[in-house]
């Protein structure tokens, strides 16, 4: 992949972003950029879906911050399903959470749901999600990128990522993960579903995806594991 092509990659993803947010009645910022993107989504009321709000801060002269340096963890038990942009960013960065996050009750996983929702979360280990069996547009893109602390993940009921970049990056620049069990995964249907799933895992020596009999879609699996070392 060419830095031109990567950067028109990235482009059309947030400008595709932005089309979705409007849609959901978002507030519109004059410059589009991947800047304003996440205070963007993060206006939008409601999100089509059962809305988990963020935990905020508030500081001594009682300006709302942002929640990256909360260590407030939302219990997700009992939550079965993450609506639309619900979970968007909310975690990004927070390197405070630590440990492993049980969301074991998720099944379902609507558009943007889980979009970039713990990137950057250095200190997570772990995380269950072992209920969840389909991923949607974007429902899990770059959830846990750059979580250099994660060791493991358990997807073992997931059987189909359908829609456009579905599990995107999911794991982007997680070197600490070693194994990885995709083997109740059957069909990647859609563009970009599992497109750099696992770049830059440079401590992953095995992936198990024996039952993946279905790959559709322009770039379905590309780049899932380039740089695993």
């Amino acid at each position: 992949m060419s830095i031109a092509s990567e950067i028109t990659r990235i482009e059309g993803n947030i400008s595709d972003e932005y089309t979705a947010a409007s849609a959901k009645g978002a507030t519109m910022p004059v410059t589009r950029n991947s800047a304003n993107l996440a205070s963007t989504i993060s206006s939008i009321s409601g999100g089509g879906g059962p809305v988990l709000y963020r935990e905020y801060e508030i500081d001594q002269d009682g300006v709302l911050t942002s929640n990256k340096t909360t260590s407030h963890i939302m219990n997700f038990t009992g939550v079965a399903n993450i609506g639309s942009y619900s979970l968007t960013y909310a975690y990004e960065g927070n390197t405070v959470i630590s440990g492993a996050i049980d969301m074991s009750d998720v099944d379902t996983v609507s558009p943007y749901g889980l979009y970039g929702t713990f990137s950057g979360c250095t200190s997570i280990t772990g995380v269950d999600l072992s209920a969840l069996e389909n991923i949607g547009n974007y429902g899990c893109n770059s959830t846990f990128h750059s979580c250099t602390g994660l060791t493991s993940a358990n997807l073992s009921s997931l059987t189909t990522v359908n829609g456009n970049y579905g599990c995107g990056e999911m794991f982007h620049n997680c070197i600490g993960m070693t194994s990885f069990d995709l083997s109740s995964l059957t069909t990647a249907s859609g563009s970009n579903a599992c497109n750099s799933m696992f770049f830059g895992c440079t401590g992953l020596t095995s992936a198990n995806l024996s039952s993946l009999t279905t790959i559709s879609g322009a770039n379905g699996c590309a780049y899932m594991f380039q740089g695993c070392t």
